[in-house]
């Protein structure tokens, strides 16, 4: 009964013109307005039409979306701030994947970002048999952020530059010559149908996320929301059932965290390459694979090299450091760099505040020489390796 209730409820709006959801067309339209947004955020009644899919016929999936934005979003905020970009950004990555970092449409665009190969190329994504960048959530990320940029300087309107992203400028500027518009509204209707639909979606979707409480959405959180994961720098090639052998992961577990490596491997690179782990498994390899040789990366050397003792250490690739992740400002995650046999703790806030004068006096840093340290001592070592990476 209550259910055929709800069902009568929600088809009554659905079908009616003044209403999405519980709410008046005129009441969504000054929300939207009220938005801080660069992108023209207008009413129409395309846009309404994806209101009433996201609110109310496919609520389910929009509760799915609003929870697995919490994984990708914090990222990519940071990033939209060192860029300057506006904070409406981030919902494209929705429109265009869903939030799946390894999502493929069916004309071969990959990743969270949906990337051609031509273009992802043209933006530094590496993709060989390999690799495929693509599906790097942090690269990919990077990649579309510079790539929106370059549209929006080059069409002067964050719109136009949404609907060039989704069709290619080429096909803007010819829509903008053949409509004689300056804006997407004017040049809309001799763009490709996809690109027609596809800032309405855009739009609706802003909206969706922003108000999503007051339509009685409950976000339905992924488990992965609630895993503390930490990376490090490989250097020499790594295979996933090595990494599984030490960590008790499952191989597609690891391959979940590392999506942009097609094989069950990732191959050796000078400059190093990424593997992720959750942080306890993290803990467990880099314990187990002491001595392994890992790069020690350019601003870190620049910032030790302040100390001859440092200085040293690094010349001997004889250093192990817990680096901050500046640029997710998360000040409690941090990226692991393993070399051979010391292991320097540090203060991540004392750090970034004042990092030469923390190096020059040494203060609230630890160097333990891992080899010769007895049984006992390493126990005691571990254990402080844990509580500093919050892993207990």
């Amino acid at each position: 009964m209550v259910l055929g209730l709800l069902t009568c409820f929600f088809s009554v709006f659905a079908e009616d013109d003044s209403f999405i959801g519980t709410f008046t067309l005129d009441e969504i339209e000054q929300r939207l307005e009220s938005l801080d947004a660069d992108v023209d955020l207008k009413m129409t009644p395309e846009v309404k039409k994806y209101l009433q899919q996201y609110i109310v016929s496919q609520r389910q999936s929009s509760e799915t979306l609003i929870g697995r934005s919490m994984v990708y979003f914090p990222d990519i905020e940071q990033k939209l701030l060192q860029k300057n970009l506006p904070m409406e950004i981030k919902f494209l990555s929705i429109i265009e994947s869903s939030l799946k970092p390894e999502a493929r449409s069916r004309v071969g665009a990959v990743g969270l970002w949906q990337f051609m190969r031509a273009t992802a190329r043209m933006y530094g994504l590496k993709i060989d048999k390999h690799v495929d960048e693509r599906k790097d959530v942090d690269k990919s990320t990077e990649a579309a952020l510079t790539y929106l940029s370059d549209l929006h300087e080059r069409f002067g309107d964050w719109t136009l530059a949404l609907a060039a992203y989704n069709c290619g400028p080429g096909n803007v500027r010819k829509a903008m010559r053949r409509s004689g518009g300056k804006d997407y509204w004017s040049i809309r209707n001799y763009l490709p149908r996809e690109t027609r639909n596809y800032v309405p979606k855009f739009i609706a979707m802003t909206y969706l996320m922003n108000y999503y409480n007051d339509h009685d959405l409950i976000p339905t959180y992924p488990d992965e929301l609630f895993v503390k994961t930490r990376k490090m720098i490989v250097v020499e090639a790594t295979t996933f059932s090595s990494v599984s052998q030490i960590t008790g992961l499952d191989i597609e577990e690891i391959k979940y965290y590392n999506p942009s490596y097609l094989g069950n491997h990732i191959p050796g690179s000078k400059d190093g390459r990424i593997l992720e782990l959750p942080s306890d498994a993290m803990y467990v390899y880099l314990e187990e694979i002491q001595g392994f040789d890992f790069l020690i990366p350019d601003a870190l050397q620049d910032l030790l090299e302040e100390t001859k003792v440092a200085a040293q250490l690094i010349e001997k690739r004889e250093l192990v450091t817990i680096v901050p992740l500046v640029e997710r400002n998360i000040l409690e995650n941090f990226e692991l760099i393993y070399a051979k046999e010391n292991i320097v703790l540090d203060d991540v806030q004392a750090k970034l505040s004042n990092p030469k004068m923390l190096v020059k006096t040494r203060q609230r840093i630890t160097v333990v020489d891992w080899k010769s340290s007895k049984k006992e001592k390493r126990k005691q070592i571990s254990t402080r390796i844990r509580n500093s990476l919050n892993l207990n």
